[in-house]
């Protein structure tokens, strides 16, 4: 059964403009990478976000999704929106973010998690430029967007403790579409979802090659050098905290995903 029920979706649309349906399947045979691996692999800005609570033991919920129906990305100053919509500017990342959601308000259901759909991805270490006057003196090699967020309005929710799949779809209310057509459209996704979920996987190993060896942005007498320059900053009271680090990388031919698996 998928709920809340029509009329209670009715309802709940009052208090808000997005709301989510969801249908409750066993997932005792699933784990989360293989509900990705069937209904994800291929799609665009796919995601799959597992988490532990403390030591060893496993949050209870997994989020799984991909293809978002909009991209919000920020460079410096420059900002782009790609999508159901297009636009793009110069100036105020932040604030044109902060009006972006302001226009998504869900409501809450029970019985599904707090997170039901919407914003994943990113903020680079030096996006804190935008908020605060730091220096930005080294080039920027990583070729990341400064802010990378995408926006679902499907997902599938994967209870760790109940070992069970939430399968999502939101409902974006639109006055000027019958609300039944909306609920049976978005209960057609879920449904596909479903479908898709009976796909039997194909065993697979994992193969990874080495290239190379692993190369640092550093030599060794480069980074001995700034640790030696650090020391005189501390001495002379310039600093009290240092950290000071270097990326190693290696060439590999693998699927990204087997190097997340091992991990």
């Amino acid at each position: 059964m998928i709920f809340p029920s029509i009329d209670k979706a009715k309802e709940l649309a009052r208090n808000g403009r997005i709301v989510p349906i969801c249908k409750t399947v066993l997932a005792d045979t699933e784990t989360p990478v293989s509900i990705w691996l069937k209904l994800f692999r291929t799609e665009r800005y796919s995601f799959l976000l597992e988490s532990v609570t403390g030591s060893d033991v496993v949050a209870r919920y997994s989020f799984i999704g991909g293809n978002p129906f909009m991209a919000f990305r920020v460079n410096g100053d420059d900002w782009k929106i790609d999508g159901d919509f297009s636009e793009q500017g110069c100036g105020a990342p932040l604030q044109k973010l902060r009006e972006i959601m302001a226009g998504f308000r869900p409501v809450p259901v029970p019985g599904l998690p707090r997170f039901c759909g919407g914003a994943v991805g990113f903020f680079s270490y030096d996006s804190v430029r935008l908020a605060e006057n730091i220096p930005d003196k080294n080039p920027d090699n990583a070729f990341l967007d400064d802010i990378f967020l995408g926006f679902y309005k499907d997902l599938i929710a994967f209870d760790n403790k109940e070992h069970k799949l939430l399968l999502i779809a939101n409902i974006f209310t639109n006055p000027a579409i019958a609300f039944e057509n909306q609920y049976k459209e978005a209960a057609s996704r879920i449904g596909m979802l479903q479908d898709k979920m009976s796909v039997r996987l194909a065993s697979s190993n994992i193969a990874i090659d080495q290239l190379d060896e692993p190369g640092s942005n550093f030599r060794r007498e480069e980074y001995e050098g700034a640790v030696d320059k650090c020391k005189e900053y501390i001495r002379a009271g310039d600093i009290f905290q240092v950290v000071l680090s270097q990326r190693f990388s290696i060439n590999v031919a693998a699927d990204p995903f087997d190097l997340y698996r091992i991990l």
